[in-house]
């Protein structure tokens, strides 16, 4: 037998947390691409069940994030039938889609039960909140996070987080509106090239009705 090594023992220990935040990691990676592939499939509710909310206002949030994935999706998929994947590499960052790499491109900084994700060149992250069972994307996070870039104090957070939410949700569900048309018109051949259905979604994304 041989004899007990202090050092290998604690080595192992240390060790513990790195295995452990690569595991949770690799946990992060695959929630992302479940939600993504629920949504494209039209699993709505599957994806919305990726989210941590804490009230109803942050429930509704999450709803209408979920619905921008879904519009999205269909908007990605009139595009690569119309003008290919070239037409959907020129036009995708409009809408914020995936830069190329997709999931397996973020960089995850894991904090105790809260996780930092982002891809590069792109200055928002998302962020994911650990429960039991998994990792789900955190409204609570993404909320204090932005208004924190706002410069807003602590109580001020507090006290107008309820309108926040409702202005943000309102904001993305006009993006839904917007980009589902623009799906359409794509399919219908509004546009003659993926350079013109970029201008449009442009437009859509800052506000402005097509």
């Amino acid at each position: 037998m041989r004899p007990f090594s202090p050092q290998i023992a604690l080595a192992a220990l240390l060790l513990l947390p790195v295995v452990a935040r690569a595991a949770d990691a690799d946990d992060i990676r695959q929630t992302l691409k479940t939600m993504a592939q629920e949504v494209t499939d039209g699993k709505l509710l599957a994806a919305l069940d990726h989210y941590y909310t804490l009230n109803d206002d942050e429930l509704d949030m999450a709803k209408a994030s979920v619905e921008l994935d879904a519009a999205t999706a269909k908007f990605e998929a009139a595009i690569r039938a119309k003008f290919g994947d070239r037409g959907w590499s020129t036009v995708g960052s409009t809408v914020h889609a995936l830069p190329k790499g997709g999931y397996d491109a973020v960089t995850i900084k894991i904090d105790g039960a809260v996780a930092t994700v982002t891809w590069p060149g792109e200055p928002n992250p998302m962020f994911l909140h650990k429960v039991v069972g998994g990792w789900k994307v955190s409204i609570p996070d993404i909320m204090a996070w932005g208004m924190k870039q706002a410069g807003a104090t602590e109580a001020q957070m507090r006290d107008l987080e309820p309108q926040v939410l409702e202005i943000s949700a309102d904001r993305i569900r006009r993006n839904v509106s917007g980009i589902g048309w623009l799906a359409l018109d794509v399919a219908a051949g509004k546009y003659a090239s993926a350079a013109a259905a970029k201008t449009a979604a442009a437009a859509v994304m800052k506000g402005k009705k097509q």
